[in-house]
């Protein structure tokens, strides 16, 4: 067999195989040592040379895209040069960034990181490149924007009352998520700051704007009642209702909270309610009714809804709950303590104990007060300590009774 154009193989007994297309001698050559031979040319056609390799490369030798949505064109160098198929598909494998690419190999970025361009053959032979590209220079433009105010107070009140107006920006990878401040003014007046405060000038209704400042054009807004003629609020005194001391004896038992609006004429008066667990754990609805969880004490709050910022407390004492759920620091039961304003008072469990002295430490162990115990309910005044954590014991000469409670 001699190959030309083409090539071919054959075996003894002249079976002929097509390799590439072209021309091709066969030869048959006596075996008698006379040197007699004959020759046929075969002409060959219709074959197909699968690819064997795929090498990418970028325009110029470059491997990264630096501008927003820019561009790179890819190549495909096809091995052998013969190959019957030299069409890829093209795909992209997103990294830690992100791209398109089109059927002829032109690839657009989107995020920045790196992607892995891919080409792959067509006829058959799963033969594919790579090559990985740096994506640098992307805008995120921003998609949304929501505007909120502390608590979700949408009025301002009292003369050169103000709002303080925040916006929440997304993504959160946007570039720019700057914002433009701005005041539509309706049947109100007012002003508003760079960084978004509201000053009124007018009673009425104003919309504050919020506006993307990357060209998207993204924006939200939020309608204010202005009301300088609004009463707010100046304090908030808490105390329960039906009984003398914010204690909660029974398992799971209630208690009714009542939150006392100073002054009288105060425009809104209605508090948002919650509770603040300390060493004991507690749950308080809406209409300010506490349900014991764990012994200890829970502090109890009321919050004015008329943006003043205004709010009261009480401890509440928490006893006689399931010991395996307290968050109670107790060492005994011999006593509780409850915090009333300045006052710190404590309660003795066992009536039949005792007690001689009741005494107050610091949580380092320092001796900061001291009282011979007259009754069952001994009161010691707080107003110069600051708050903390404190021990205070109980003690009959023989025996001590320690509970550290929260001051606040």
């Amino acid at each position: 067999m001699v190959n030309g154009t083409g090539q071919a193989s054959i075996n003894a007994s002249g079976l002929m195989t097509a390799i590439s297309n072209g021309t091709v001698t066969a030869k048959a050559t006596a075996k008698d040592g006379s040197g007699i031979y004959g020759t046929l040319i075969i002409t060959i056609s219709n074959q197909v040379i699968p690819v064997s390799n795929i090498t990418v490369t970028g325009a110029e030798g470059i491997v990264t895209i630096i501008t927003d949505k820019g561009t790179l064109q890819l190549t495909a160098a096809i091995l052998p040069s013969d190959a019957t198929n030299k069409v890829v598909n093209w795909s992209v494998d997103d990294g830690t960034g992100k791209a398109s690419i089109s059927t002829s190999g032109l690839m657009t970025a989107i995020e920045n990181g790196t992607v892995i361009a891919r080409a792959t053959a067509t006829d058959g032979s799963g033969v594919y490149g790579t090559l990985q590209i740096t994506i640098s220079g992307q805008i995120v433009p921003v998609t949304g924007i929501t505007i909120a105010s502390a608590d979700g107070v949408t009025t301002i009140a009292g003369e050169e009352g103000t709002l303080q107006l925040n916006a929440e920006v997304l993504p959160a990878n946007a570039t720019d998520k700057s914002v433009t401040w701005s005041i539509v003014n309706g049947t109100g007046q007012s002003t508003i700051s760079s960084d978004g405060l509201v000053t009124a000038v007018s009673d009425g209704i104003i919309t504050a704007i919020a506006t993307a400042n990357d060209g998207s054009g993204v924006a939200d807004s939020l309608e204010i009642m202005v009301d300088r003629h609004i009463v707010l609020v100046e304090a908030i005194h808490i105390t329960p209702v039906g009984v003398e001391l914010p204690v909660i004896k029974e398992k799971n038992g209630h208690m009714q909270m009542e939150a006392d609006i100073i002054p009288g004429d105060a425009s809104v008066y209605t508090v948002d309610w919650s509770v603040e667990n300390q060493s004991g754990l507690a749950t308080v609805d809406n209409s300010g009714v506490v349900t014991a969880v764990a012994n200890g004490s829970v502090k109890v709050i009321a919050k004015a809804r008329d943006g003043s910022n205004q709010s009261g407390y009480c401890m509440v004492a928490i006893i006689n709950q399931n010991p395996s759920t307290s968050l109670n620091n107790n060492i005994n039961s011999a006593f509780y303590a409850v915090q009333l304003f300045d006052k710190l008072k404590i309660y003795t469990v066992n009536r039949d104990m005792e007690i001689d002295y009741c005494s107050l430490y610091s949580i380092h162990g320092f001796l900061l007060h001291q009282e011979k115990v007259a009754d069952n309910i001994i009161e010691i005044d707080i107003s110069s300590y600051p708050a903390g954590i404190y021990i205070v014991s109980l003690s009959n000469g023989q025996q001590a009774f320690p509970l550290k409670v929260a001051i606040h």
